[in-house]
This record gives C-alpha cells, sequence and structure tokens, in this order.
C-alpha cells in the first residue's frame, strides 16, 4: 500500500544531491500413423520412413542440444582478482544469431559511484554488489548477471582448457623457465605470472588482460569445461555457459579519454558501441539516496544491494540531519511503485511512498534512516 510522499519530505536535499547527473539513455524492449497393414508392406514403408526422417530428425536434436548450451541474450559482468589488482570484462550475448560481445574495462577507468565508492574499476571490482554497480556505472546498461574470481579460479580453468596460445608481450619468468615475448603456450601458473609481471606503465596490465583473454575465448568450445564450480556468482553454472558461448568473441577494449592525467569513459562512444553490440535489455532504474542516519558512505552500501537487481545509484549526499528513524523509499510516480516496494524489501527498511521529484533526474529517492542496517 503507497501513500503520498509526507509533507515535510526535503526535496532540496534530493536537487542538491543532483549535480551533473547522467543523462537516462533511450532503451528499446523487444518483445519477442495407422498400424501396418502386413508385415512386408509395413517393413518396407518403415525403411522409407527412416530414409526420409534421418537427416530432418539429427537436425533437430542437434539444434535443441545447440538451445540448450547457449543462453538467452544477455550480459555478465567478470571479475578477477589477482596479485597485480581486480580485471574487469563485460560479456554479452546480444541473440538473433548476432556474435557475442566482449568488452574489457581498464583497471584504472574513473568510475562514478557516489556516496563512498571507489574511484576506479580496478579498486571498485571486489565484492559482486560493486562489480556490477561499477560495470552498470561505465557503460550504463542493465548488467543482470556477474562472476567473481580469483587467481587460482583463473589458473584452474586455463588449465582445465589445456592451456592458452597467447602471444605474450614482453619476456617474463615462470616456474623458473624464461618465457616470451611472442606466442607462447601458457598453463595457470604461467598466466598468474604473466600478469604479475606487467611493468607499471599505464595500460600495461589491462593489454596484458587482454591477450590472456583473447587466448581464453579462442580455446575449446567445450562448455563443460567452463561449468565447474567457479568463483562466486548470482549463477555459476549460467556464468560458465556465458563464458563458453562467447567462444571466439572479439575484443572490445573500453573506449575512453584522458582527461588531467586520468582515463574516463567515452559516454558517447560507449552508448554507440552497447547499442550497437549488446543484448537488449532494461533500462536501469535511477536512485538518488540521502543519509540521514548519520551513517558514512550509504550510497556505496546502498548501491552494493541494489545495482544487480537494475538499480543505479546517480547521486547521494550526507544530510545535516542524522536521526530520522525510519527510512523513506520515494517512487517518483505510479510507474515505479513495484520498483520502489522492491528496493524497501532488498533494504529491509522502511515504507514506500509516492511523490514527484522535482527535477525528474530520480525514479526512486530513498532517505536514509536509522532502521537501514546495511548489507
Amino acid at each position: 500500500m503507497s501513500v503520498q510522499a509526507p509533507e515535510d519530505f526535503d526535496w532540496r536535499a534530493a536537487d542538491d544531491a543532483l549535480e551533473n547527473p547522467s543523462e537516462r539513455p533511450e532503451t528499446r524492449i523487444r518483445r519477442h500413423t495407422p498400424r501396418a497393414i502386413g508385415f512386408v508392406g509395413g517393413a518396407i514403408a518403415m525403411l522409407v520412413l527412416v530414409s526420409v526422417l534421418t537427416g530432418p530428425v539429427r537436425r533437430l536434436v542437434g539444434a535443441a542440444a545447440a538451445g540448450a548450451i547457449r543462453p538467452a541474450p544477455t550480459t555478465l559482468a567478470w571479475a578477477i582478482q589477482t596479485s597485480s589488482g581486480s580485471l574487469i570484462a563485460v560479456v554479452s550475448l546480444p541473440g538473433a544469431n548476432r556474435p557475442a560481445s566482449l568488452v574489457v574495462i581498464p583497471s584504472d577507468t574513473i568510475v562514478d559511484l557516489p556516496g563512498g565508492g571507489a574511484g576506479t574499476i580496478g579498486a571498485a571490482a571486489t565484492t559482486p554488489g560493486m562489480t556490477v554497480a561499477a560495470a552498470q556505472a561505465t557503460l550504463n546498461v542493465r548488467v543482470p548477471h556477474y562472476l567473481l574470481i580469483n587467481e587460482a579460479d583463473l589458473e584452474a580453468l586455463v588449465d582445465r582448457l589445456g592451456g592458452i596460445s597467447v602471444d605474450t608481450e614482453e619476456a617474463f619468468v615462470s616456474r623458473g623457465q624464461p618465457l616470451g615475448p611472442g606466442p607462447e603456450h601458457l598453463l595457470g601458473a604461467d598466466v598468474a605470472a604473466y600478469l604479475a609481471a606487467f611493468n607499471q606503465e599505464p595500460g600495461d596490465l589491462t593489454s596484458r588482460w587482454e591477450d590472456v583473454l583473447t587466448g581464453v575465448f579462442n580455446g575449446p568450445t567445450d562448455p563443460r569445461l567452463w561449468t565447474f564450480p567457479l568463483g562466486q556468482g548470482d549463477d555459476v553454472s549460467l556464468a560458465g555457459r556465458i563464458l563458453a558461448a562467447a567462444h571466439g568473441t572479439p575484443l572490445f577494449e573500453l573506449p575512453t579519454v584522458a582527461s588531467d592525467g586520468v582515463v574516463e569513459p567515452d559516454i558517447k562512444a560507449i552508448a554507440a558501441l552497447t547499442s550497437r553490440t549488446f543484448a537488449p535489455t532494461l533500462p536501469l532504474i535511477r536512485v538518488v539516496v540521502l543519509s540521514e542516519n548519520g551513517q558514512p558512505n550509504m550510497g556505496a552500501a546502498i548501491s552494493a544491494i541494489l545495482a544487480p537487481h537494475g538499480y543505479r545509484v546517480v547521486a547521494a549526499q550526507d544530510d545535516a540531519y542524522h536521526d530520522e528513524p525510519l527510512t523513506q523509499v520515494v517512487a517518483s510516480n505510479e510507474v515505479f511503485l513495484p520498483q520502489a516496494q522492491q528496493v524497501m524489501a532488498l533494504l529491509k527498511a522502511g515504507n514506500v511512498y509516492v511523490g514527484a521529484q522535482p527535477t525528474g533526474i530520480a525514479d526512486i529517492t530513498i532517505v536514509v534512516g536509522k532502521d537501514f542496517k546495511g548489507i
């Protein structure tokens, strides 16, 4: 049951939190015999029938098997935590016989995670919620699935694939043996050594990660090699099938621009890339967070909870008032009432209201009260 926003609800605070907000892109959603009459005659008929149907039957079985292997159109954020830092790639299966898309996000890319979130992709991709939040904030598209693995998981995957072929960029040492530069067949431990040997120059770690990914996605296609217990995800088996279905996928590096010595996402180029190569999806639900419980970093904490469900915190602010007892989840209109109710359930706090947000930037505004206990 919804009610109107409280009369004393401070919309000015919400306005203050919305400096230079990102515009919400328009997203199109694609809807998309009688028995034998004689022994001899029956035998002849059966032989003819088998000869006619064998081919089609086999094709149908093959098509069913292929359909079972390749997941429906969707997108996955894949993060790897190594001794060299966190690395992230986003895989999208657009469907309709279109090739998969693989986008590598450089670790030093600046990411906008309001309310206490990490400043770069590499620093953010350490937990499931923040990995999804960082990917969505960077690409401005919904990322329904995630998979986080560590260095041991990566080594195990490479070994299950029988090793991978990598065109190494520089010489390095693995297990006491010199390798590279140039083409090498690397096992799991070699991949870890190759990544660890990056030279601290901007972009070198990302470049090595792209080399490894190229080898991984040009390895064996058997999906059973990918679907063993692999890391932490919302659906590890599905994640493995998504990665297996992306075999042979061309690799894109995230479009970026250099600004004041930092790497920033090129918003227009990214929008063009995702609209051309990614799976169709529902738009992100935009959220503003106003903290009135006296606790820091509420924007990041709530983003980590909501991001895997298709929400993006676009602005956050700590309000001067710190004694709000009850969290208020305010839908901008009745259309977003179901989402507001979902937010309340996910946060395990608050009540739901409906009230027009003056700036029109937020679909949902959350005033965080003391009843919110965090993750």
